[in-house]
């Protein structure tokens, strides 16, 4: 196991990002990746990143976590001030 990392989660059921403490490698490495995505599709407009992880989730503490790939829900958050091009990742 990885040593742990604080990363922002950008989820379907929750507005703001959330802040999470993840261990497991597989796991650091999905949040990347859709974090990045986010970043890419906000600053560029291109979701092929984003539609490629649908319905991707993480279970931390026995809780899912269903990843945002809605375009349209992240555009909502971008113009409430609420998502950012600089958080994401550790």
């Amino acid at each position: 196991m990885s040593r742990p990392h604080l990363i922002e989660l950008i989820t379907t059921t929750e507005i703001e990002p959330v802040l999470v403490v993840l261990a497991l490698p597989e796991h650091i490495a999905l949040v990347n990746q859709h974090n990045h995505a986010v970043k890419h599709y906000l600053a560029t407009g291109d979701a092929e990143p984003l539609h490629r992880l649908a319905g991707a989730s993480i279970t931390i503490s026995g809780q899912r976590h269903e990843l945002l790939t809605d375009t349209t829900e992240l555009e909502r958050r971008w113009n409430l001030g609420v998502l950012s091009l600089e958080a994401g990742e550790e």
